[in-house]
């Protein structure tokens, strides 16, 4: 019973992770914010803000309470953090390549299976077996292959698989219309936002895994990995979603984006264009809203990882996310007023999402 209770607690935590992090966007499609076009770093540094800010107030709780542990700072949440932005970037890089439908279904598609296949065959999660006429199978691989599939109908649903944009169609300097491009040409530019759709995945699954692997490498070091109850206070605390995590995590963040910043207003300043600006005018209500919301569905998503494993809840996080994403474009933007395609979409939604709670129920106990 307790194994159904943390299953269903977990899926709780993914599907508010996921409502969360599908919204985030809605701010960064306002009029005034596309108007102001901000370059992707100055957007970050939004995000980052509140991701840092926000992410003390459990060590705030726990020094109210005059709790003995009130913060224990771990590398790992570094880590998380330096996985986050270039999966951020790696997005945007893919988007005007591929268009939004197919770079978000192969980068959240390569997360969710990367983080099926790492933490199930090589470190170990455990599945639950089933007896099918007396043969021993994992149907875990089958409900990810499902999940997979509902992500591909979600894009393909809408049309948006036949939108990807043609380089005449992004703008900016330098860029070959379309009827003047070779097959190669065409080619490599595909192929370009294939990897980086894939790398943004990649980087995703390094983030949300960080915590678990960062936490079973402390557990092994300290000699505690078989009884996790012998695990020491502090080792348990900088692990803690509720707790240290999210604060070390937002110091990460800001080290990372301070990189990233300096890095990008230097490459400007050496090829002498204008800085990035930061349009706090404009930016400052729509980015703390995406900032906020982001906040709210790493935490959740990051959760229900901690509570149901990488292996189940990564792909879960991913489809709920994918599926709200959809929901906001389909409903409140009326991106696709064709009823049948709406129609298509909804069924490819209440099928991914029921994979979804099958996958969320197959680790083993």
């Amino acid at each position: 019973m307790a194994v159904e209770h943390a299953d269903l607690l977990a899926m709780v935590y993914s599907i508010l992770g996921g409502f969360f992090m599908g919204a985030y966007p809605v701010p960064i499609k306002a009029p005034s914010v596309l108007k102001a076009d901000p370059h992707p770093v100055v957007f970050q540094c939004y995000k980052t803000f509140w991701v840092f800010a926000t992410g003390w107030l459990f060590v705030i709780a726990n020094l109210i309470q005059g709790k003995a542990l009130v913060f224990e700072f771990t590398w790992w949440g570094v880590v998380s953090a330096a996985g986050w932005i270039p999966s951020g970037l790696s997005t945007i890089a893919s988007v005007p390549r591929l268009g939004v439908g197919m770079a978000i279904a192969v980068s959240t598609g390569t997360a969710s299976v990367l983080s099926f296949l790492v933490f199930w065959l090589v470190l170990g999660e455990k599945m639950k077996e089933h007896d099918i006429g007396g043969t021993e199978i994992y149907l875990a691989p089958i409900y990810l292959g499902c999940i997979i599939a509902g992500m591909v109908a979600l894009v393909a649903a809408p049309g948006l698989l036949q939108a990807r944009p043609r380089p005449a169609e992004v703008g900016g300097e330098g860029l070959v219309q379309a009827s003047a491009m070779s097959r190669s040409e065409q080619t490599k530019t595909f192929a370009t936002g294939l990897f980086f759709a894939m790398l943004a995945g990649v980087f995703s699954a390094v983030q949300f895994g960080a915590v678990n692997l960062g936490k079973r490498a402390a557990q092994q070091a300290a000699g505690c990995s078989n009884d996790t109850t012998k695990c020491s206070d502090v080792l348990k605390e900088e692990f803690n979603n509720f707790g240290s995590w999210d604060a070390s995590f937002g110091i990460g963040a800001l080290l990372v984006t301070g990189v990233y910043v300096v890095g990008f207003f230097s490459l400007a300043k050496a090829q002498g264009k204008p800085l990035p600006e930061f349009h706090f005018q404009v930016l400052h209500k729509p980015g703390s809203l995406a900032g906020l919301l982001w906040v709210l569905g790493s935490f959740f998503q990051t959760a229900a990882v901690i509570r149901g494993g990488n292996a189940v809840m990564l792909p879960a996080n991913q489809g709920i996310q994918l599926v709200t994403s959809g929901a906001f474009g389909l409903f409140y933007y009326r991106e696709v007023p064709d009823r049948r395609r709406c129609i298509m979409w909804i069924i490819a939604a209440l099928w991914t999402l029921a994979a979804i709670i099958l996958l969320s129920r197959e680790k083993a106990s």
